[in-house]
C-alpha cells in the first residue's frame, strides 16, 4: 500500500503544504507456494479501518461499504474477518463476499485445491438464512463471476465450527480466485 502526497516546489527552500493523500496498491503476486495460510492478525480492526480485508484480497458487500471488516477477540479467535449479509423477507438478498488472492494456474489446478477454515453464524434468527457459500471466481471484485462449489449451513450454532479440506474438484470453470 502506498500513500502519495504532492508538494509544490516554489524554490529551493520553499515548498507548499502537501496535498490530500492518494492511496493505491500495486498488483499482487499470485499464490505460487502451497500451503497458503492467512490468520488475519496484525490488521486494523473495526468498520472504520482503511482496509476491511487484507491487501491482495478482493471483497465487498451489496449491503454496506463497511463490510467485510476485521474484528477483535472472540473467545479463542484473536482476530477474524466479519461479514454481514441478510436474506430477510423485508430486506432482499444482501451479501458480503471475500476472495483470496489468485492461485497460480501455471503451477496448480483449482480442481486440485482444498480449503480449511473456521466460521460461525451470528445471532440465530428464524428471519435469516445463515449459509456460507464457498466457491471459485474469475474476478475477485465481481460477485457475478462466483460459482459455488459448497454450501455450508451455519444456522445450527453460534459457536466456531471447523471446516476442514473442502475441495474444489467439482468446479469446471476457469476461475483462479
Amino acid at each position: 500500500r502506498y500513500d502519495v502526497y504532492i508538494y509544490g516546489l516554489c524554490s529551493d527552500s520553499d515548498t507548499s503544504l502537501g496535498s490530500f493523500v492518494t492511496t493505491f496498491v500495486t498488483d499482487c503476486d499470485v499464490i505460487s507456494t502451497l500451503p497458503f495460510t492467512e490468520n488475519f492478525t496484525g490488521y486494523a480492526t473495526g468498520t472504520s479501518a482503511t482496509y476491511h480485508y487484507p491487501i491482495c484480497w478482493g471483497g465487498g458487500s451489496n449491503y454496506s461499504t463497511s463490510y467485510p471488516y476485521f474484528n477483535t477477540v472472540d473467545n479463542d479467535v484473536a482476530e477474524y474477518l466479519y461479514c454481514y449479509a441478510s436474506s430477510a423477507a423485508n430486506s432482499g438478498n444482501m451479501y458480503t463476499y471475500i476472495a483470496m488472492p489468485a492461485i497460480d494456474s501455471t503451477q496448480y489446478q483449482i480442481t486440485d485445491m482444498m480449503v480449511s477454515f473456521r466460521a460461525k453464524a451470528g445471532t440465530i434468527s428464524t428471519y435469516y438464512d445463515q449459509r456460507l457459500y464457498v466457491g471459485v471466481s474469475t474476478d475477485p471484485n465481481d460477485p457475478s463471476t462466483f460459482v459455488a462449489v459448497d454450501t455450508l449451513d451455519l444456522n445450527a450454532s453460534t459457536n466456531w465450527v471447523s471446516f476442514d479440506e473442502l475441495d474444489f474438484s467439482s468446479y469446471t470453470g476457469s476461475g483462479k480466485y
